[in-house]
């Protein structure tokens, strides 16, 4: 399960930036480093019960070794609370955050980085969807992220509230979500470069969740990653983009889960 969530959920994330810095170094030109936001779906309790409990904490430590192995520079993660230690077991990133807890009161975001940073906190969401969303204590990390000498980036890691509801309600919360994160790269990150990870729990083809994935790249005036990559932003009317089950073919397709 949780090597089939490492490869969707990608293709569900954001990821945008602000290419700015009022850091960057006069002599620095260019540069290059790489990142990946990643859900592992981890919300399972521990129980005698779950006869895959055993694959899934091999997953766990297979993931965190691979994550070294590509070498990325960060990574975001997202719904990680009762595999984190056997995530982190092989894992060799220098930098990492501590456990955030696990699901009822835990946030589920982590962070490997090869880089070091400042000013790291956690802010829980001002509002959730339904019962179930508000017992857990979703929201957002913050980071200033040290590149090198005088270059630094913010980095946010985010889940959003309501899961993949649909209910208005859910939509509700998810655009209070992404209102709160706009107002929060305001008060943080102004002049700054910045970069958002995270599950937005929205599809790009259904119309209100693009409003509501708009009001940050708007708001913000930030450049979505995935929009980019893939050569523009998906119709609400045209063909259907969904995911196959399985790797996907390519990371043009979206998914929701």
């Amino acid at each position: 399960m949780l090597r089939c969530s490492i490869l969707l959920l990608v293709a569900c994330s954001l990821c945008s930036a602000i290419p700015t810095s009022q850091f960057k170094r006069a002599d620095e030109s260019s540069g290059v480093f790489n990142v990946l936001s990643i859900g592992i779906r981890d919300f399972t309790m521990p129980s005698i019960f779950d006869f895959e409990w055993e694959e899934k904490s091999r997953s766990a430590i297979y993931i965190g070794q691979r994550l070294s192995q590509y070498d990325y520079g960060i990574v975001n993660i997202q719904e990680d609370f009762h595999f984190h230690d056997l995530l982190y077991r092989l894992n060799k990133h220098p930098f990492r955050t501590k456990d955030s807890g696990k699901f009822w009161y835990g946030s589920g975001l982590s962070t490997f980085s090869k880089y070091k940073w400042v000013d790291f906190s956690r802010t829980p969401w001002n509002r959730c969807g339904n019962p179930y969303d508000c017992f857990v204590s979703r929201g957002l990390t913050f980071m200033r992220v040290r590149i090198d000498q005088g270059v630094y980036i913010d980095m946010i890691n985010l889940k959003l509230e309501a899961n993949a509801g649909v209910e208005v309600k859910d939509y509700n919360a998810r655009r209070s979500n992404m209102r709160q994160l706009a107002e929060f790269t305001d008060a943080n990150s102004a002049g700054n470069a910045v970069l958002v990870f995270g599950d937005t729990s929205s599809l790009y083809t259904r119309s209100i969740d693009k409003a509501i994935i708009h009001l940050l790249t708007f708001r913000a005036v930030l450049m979505d990653a995935w929009i980019q990559a893939i050569g523009g932003d998906p119709l609400v009317t045209g063909p259907n983009i969904t995911c196959p089950q399985g790797v996907p073919p390519n990371i043009s397709c979206e998914c929701q889960v």
